[in-house]
């Protein structure tokens, strides 16, 4: 697979430019308005949970919260979550759980290209839609 998706990158340069662009854009509208602000600190990157690594951890210096950042890139054009993604981020959530106890706050599920689509998975409320800021990383969302 790894060999097929890079000889179709190869194959053409501009699907290269396009996806660099992209990559770039979602980088950036993830670390201007969904990253946490301080106190929040970035405890990892491909974080190990024990039950697969969750794409970011963060840690709040000030209380000792910590919370998980499952990011998704794909186009969805729907308005469910896939079952995958809900399984993934329940796996995570159960982790972090296991691992932090109390402290651990949840699992921000973050379709960056679908963010009527994103979500917090925590003990307290498994499905929570979210609508975060990097002040308020927790802010629950509407039905949009």
């Amino acid at each position: 697979m790894t060999a097929m998706a890079k000889a179709l990158l190869d194959a053409n340069f501009n699907r290269r430019r396009v996806i660099a662009t992209e990559a770039v854009s979602l980088a950036y509208r993830y670390l201007s308005a969904l990253a946490p602000a301080p106190p929040w600190r970035l405890l990892g990157v491909e974080y190990e949970t024990g039950r697969g690594p969750v794409d970011l951890a963060w840690a709040n210096s000030e209380v000792g919260l910590v919370f998980f950042d499952e990011l998704k890139t794909a186009r969805t054009a729907t308005r469910r979550l896939p079952g995958a993604w809900e399984e993934q981020t329940q796996r995570y959530t159960a982790a972090g759980r296991a691992r932090f106890g109390a402290e651990f706050v949840g699992v921000r599920l973050l379709p960056i290209n679908a963010m009527h689509l994103a979500r917090l998975s925590s003990a307290r409320k498994p499905w929570a839609r979210l609508a975060p800021t990097p002040n308020d990383p927790f802010r629950l969302g509407g039905d949009r």
